[in-house]
């Protein structure tokens, strides 16, 4: 009877603040997604216009000295490993 229904009624009770639990872990998970997306927005949109508003003359430019540099790099190390060990005495 009546101590049955308060007991079905009291595991109802304890169902729904699960629910109610896992709800507002979903809901925090959720708004913390959303910000993270915001702030990839923010950045995609922040590089997109680095991209647009970049001097094409001044890329060319640092791109081709970091070239002569690697390949100023490349030949020393080559250099360097075909000396032995007479080279140094």
């Amino acid at each position: 009877g009546m101590r049955r229904a308060a007991a079905e009624l009291l595991a109802i009770e304890d169902h729904l603040l699960e629910l109610e639990m896992t709800i507002g872990a979903r809901e925090n998970l959720l708004d913390w997604m959303e910000g993270l997306n915001t702030d990839r927005d923010y950045n995609l949109n922040r590089n997109l216009s680095d991209v647009r508003d970049a001097d094409l003359f001044q890329v060319t430019s640092d791109l081709k000295q970091a070239e002569v540099t690697y390949q100023a790099s490349l030949l020393v190390s080559s250099e360097m490993l075909k000396m032995t060990l007479f080279d140094y005495l």
